[in-house]
């Protein structure tokens, strides 16, 4: 979706899943967009190092734990460049309490921008 409302991004797709992979390969050829970088992986594992990023978007693996989610916010941290905002969208029942405490020690705040449904979308920068 965001390679297709915003064409000229760099877009990135990680995922642990091989077939949530293969499924967004078929998404992207379905809506006529190429997705830059598209890996498998435990985390970010497959994303370079040198690889940076402006925006994170996730909808996080919350039945991976808390532990694997964490560990998503902290990596990509590493991979954000100054200025960049990460977007986190959970049910407060999986755990949106909990990632709101986490990005605001990782990041130094975090702020709700939208409950809807159940689901909460946050927001954080790294400054």
């Amino acid at each position: 979706t965001m390679k297709k409302v915003f064409m000229a991004f760099d877009v990135t797709q990680t995922d642990v899943n091989a077939r949530a992979v293969g499924l967004a390969k078929e998404n992207a050829k379905n809506n006529g967009v190429k997705l830059d970088l598209q890996v498998v992986g435990d985390v970010l594992s497959g994303v370079p190092e040198d690889k940076m990023f402006d925006i994170v978007m996730t909808n996080p693996p919350v039945r991976a734990g808390k532990k694997v989610v964490f560990e998503f916010y902290e990596q990509a941290y590493k991979h954000m460049v100054e200025g960049a905002s990460i977007y986190v969208v959970l049910q407060r029942k999986q755990g949106a309490p909990s990632s709101e405490k986490k990005l605001t020690e990782l990041f130094g705040n975090c702020e709700t921008i939208a409950i809807s449904g159940g689901y909460h979308i946050m927001k954080s920068i790294k400054e």
